[in-house]
């Protein structure tokens, strides 16, 4: 849970190598990056599952690959099982919520399976099932949830610059990717992204590794009674899992009305004058990218 597998190479199996042969090798990843990392001779640019003979069926949930290339087959993953030593095997990976964009290889530039199966479901794929290679008596089970879509990740990285650690996997702002995972699939006690913020945003969790950190402002919770030349403060409610500095500034105020730029903190002094009447106050917020106002009443 929460690992990133960034920049490195191998003949094969370019940064994890699940070896089941005449054994088993099946761990479960979730909240995992695997990016810039490469098979230079073989196949599985990320991940290679062997289950000749044994069993190597990892199950992947909000797993991101991205800029991961092999010089065969299976530019993210390759799996291969059948016989070894007289004994039946399998390999059967399982992704759910994941990500595969830019992944690259002469055979399955995500996925390739050798006497393997698959199992693929609310995940977002490259070139969708057109990227997924078979040979021999090999299964794919992939679900209409999957999407052939770009998933807008901050800074992508090219299969072509592997061995890398370069870019940034998290989503923009209008990812597709944003609130279209399976909740049920993630595993019990994961309540946190790779970045250590809220797994689940907006009621449904997004795909890959990274949940983007949706900007809410509600108004205050509790307004004090306004008396003449008596300074009052009140706060709006913001709800934010990022680490972005946040700007507030006031859209609609009464006269001398203040806010902290950085707290959101309002102060106000009415004057004998403002007693019994309403004032309407809109208050906005940014982090950058995203934009959030709120609008209440103060008397």
């Amino acid at each position: 849970v929460n690992v990133i597998f960034s920049g490195n190479a191998a003949p094969w199996a370019g940064a994890l190598f699940n070896d089941g042969l005449v054994g088993k090798s099946s761990p479960t990843l979730a909240n995992v990056v695997f990016s810039g990392n490469a098979a230079t001779t073989y196949a599985g640019g990320a991940i290679f599952n062997f289950g000749a003979g044994g069993d190597s069926s990892p199950t992947m949930i909000n797993v991101t690959f991205n800029g991961n290339t092999a010089k065969t087959a299976g530019g993210a993953i390759s799996s291969q099982g059948g016989s070894e030593s007289g004994k039946s095997g399998k390999a059967s990976p399982a992704l759910t919520n994941a990500i595969l964009w830019g992944n690259s290889a002469p055979s399955g530039a995500a996925i390739h399976m050798n006497n393997a199966d698959l199992v693929l479901d609310a995940s977002i794929v490259e070139c969708g099932s057109a990227a997924l290679a078979q040979e021999g008596a090999s299964a794919v089970t992939y679900t209409p949830s999957n999407r052939e879509i770009d998933p807008l990740l901050v800074q992508p990285i090219s299969p072509s610059s592997a061995p890398t650690s370069t870019g940034d996997l998290r989503l923009q702002p209008e990812s597709p990717a944003l609130d279209s995972g399976n909740n049920s699939a993630i595993p019990a006690g994961i309540t946190t992204d790779l970045d250590n913020r809220q797994r689940i945003v907006n009621g449904t969790v997004d795909l890959g590794a990274f949940e983007f950190p949706e900007l809410h402002l509600a108004g205050p919770t509790q307004l004090p009674g306004l008396i003449a030349n008596v300074a009052a403060t009140f706060q709006p409610v913001v709800h934010y899992g990022g680490y972005e500095k946040l700007a507030f500034s006031l859209a609609e105020a009464p006269e001398n009305m203040t806010i902290d730029l950085s707290s959101g903190l309002i102060g106000w002094t009415p004057q004998e004058a403002d007693e019994g009447k309403s004032f309407p106050v809109t208050v906005a917020v940014n982090d950058g990218s995203q934009f959030a106002e709120t609008s209440f009443q103060v008397t």
